[in-house]
């Protein structure tokens, strides 16, 4: 879209230096190349129009799914190489069940409402990370980082933690 504003801009300054055009005229002029500028743009931005699978909520799409996929996971595993996984296997496996069942959950409504093809989307990754921020985090395609300070924030008993909730944040 830059792009296109200064090929616009390029065009109108061009056309307005090398035109011998009057005073008026050119004011004219700059009012229909302008014109042309904004439809030019807004034809742009209904073209990369698209609609959320799950919702059917319109959206401007200015980066593909793919794009935002692919730059998802290379940020993840950067995050992940660069971070230290806990050593607490009982709540690094309450984590894992908990995102388990709403990925299956999540799976489960894609199929009951015809987008099986966004399944495609997902490989479903559950880590807790050891750091005592209360924190959790997802990124495209169904990798969930949770943080050890949202275990402890909860006390031991991991049978209170409303990780669901947590994750689905």
């Amino acid at each position: 879209m830059a792009s296109l504003l200064h090929m616009t801009a390029g065009l109108l300054c061009k056309y307005m230096i090398c035109s011998g055009l009057t005073a008026a005229s050119k004011g004219m002029d700059m009012i229909r190349i302008l014109l042309i500028a904004a439809i030019l743009i807004t034809g742009f931005l209904f073209s990369s129009c698209g609609s959320v699978p799950l919702t059917g909520r319109k959206q401007i799409l200015l980066v593909s799914d793919e794009e935002v996929f692919q730059a998802g996971l290379t940020q993840y595993k950067e995050y992940i190489s660069s971070s230290t996984l806990s050593g607490n296997s009982s709540a690094a496996a309450v984590v894992k069940s908990v995102g388990r069942r709403m990925a299956d959950a999540t799976e489960k409504y894609l199929k009951a409402n015809g987008l099986q093809s966004e399944l495609s989307n997902f490989a479903w990754e559950f880590n807790l990370v050891k750091d005592s921020q209360v924190n959790a985090f997802c990124m495209p395609g169904g990798k969930i980082v949770v943080y050890e300070g949202v275990m402890f924030a909860y006390g031991q008993s991991m049978k209170k933690i409303p990780l669901k909730q947590i994750m689905s944040e």
